[in-house]
């Protein structure tokens, strides 16, 4: 049984997949499995993934769910985690890098505090890949005080806020027992905010540890799917994402007055921004 799993979605980062398992390879140590989930692959990625499974086929093996191109990118990771072995889980999308020592550090973060039922640090955004870039990389703000357990409560209010950087999905590090217990991803959100949606569910259950550390590069391009979709879609996810975040904090009883509040004022937030973004469209600007 590997202490890690690593799983990879992919679909048509023929450019990219052999980077993000090599960043996983370069870690160090043999504690690990890479669980490579075909997401409606191309030929070429799925002939790529076949090869880079054959060079280690004892820690990188394939799955490939039939309907695999239909179900969306919540049901797709729900299925790569049910694949895994692992006591520690982590998502690795397959345009994206880990940096040297990020496994070997989160691992060694679990098991020194025991009630973190996740421990994430800083992500780069990734823009100098590309020789042409004409942005800088750059990291967003914690927006806490790193290197600390932090409490499952303040962690929710900051991803709530959505004012700083949280948990990312090339980045955190989670104890498989905690994503069991909260039920993994939710189907529901099929493309946008399906890791938002994972993380507040694991904050119900336990604090996370916030490293200063930077651990991953999320490769910015313009074919991503946070690139591709427009304001107002994503307005209009948020408050569904809000919507559901309520539901699920009653269903599992999760009480805690300061956050309640600072989500119902979230929620009117999001609502006005999506009211405002109809009325640009409607008038064309």
């Amino acid at each position: 049984m590997p202490r890690v799993s690593v799983v990879i979605l992919f679909h048509d980062e023929v450019d990219y997949l052999d980077g993000a398992v090599e960043s996983v390879a370069l870690q160090g140590g043999g504690d690990y499995e890479i669980v490579l989930v075909d997401g409606g692959a191309t030929p070429a990625c799925l002939a790529l993934a076949r090869k880079l499974c054959m060079a280690d086929p004892g820690r990188r093996r394939i799955v490939q769910h039939p309907a695999r191109a239909t179900i969306g990118v919540s049901a797709l990771r729900s299925f790569g985690l049910a694949e895994a072995r692992g006591e520690f889980l982590a998502f690795l999308d397959a345009d994206d890098v880990w940096l040297p020592g990020k496994m070997a550090a989160q691992v060694a973060l679990l098991d020194a505090h025991a009630d973190a039922v996740m421990v994430y640090g800083r992500t780069q955004m990734w823009f100098s890949w590309r020789e042409a870039a004409t942005q800088a990389d750059f990291c967003y703000d914690l927006g806490v005080e790193p290197d600390r357990i932090v409490a499952g409560a303040e962690a929710m209010a900051l991803l709530v806020r959505n004012e700083a950087q949280t948990p990312t999905t090339c980045n955190a590090m989670m104890r498989a027992s905690a994503v069991a217990a909260v039920g993994g991803c939710e189907a529901r959100f099929p493309g946008m905010f399906d890791d938002q949606v994972l993380f507040a569910k694991l904050y119900t259950r336990g604090p996370v540890y916030v490293s200063g550390a930077l651990w991953a590069r999320y490769r910015q391009r313009e074919t991503s799917l946070s690139h591709v979709a427009d304001h107002l879609a994503v307005a209009r996810e948020r408050v569904r994402f809000l919507g559901w975040l309520a539901d699920w904090l009653r269903q599992v009883r999760w009480t805690d007055e300061a956050v309640a509040r600072l989500l119902r004022a979230e929620r009117r937030k999001a609502r006005g921004n999506v009211a405002r973004l109809l009325l640009k469209r409607l008038w064309g600007r």
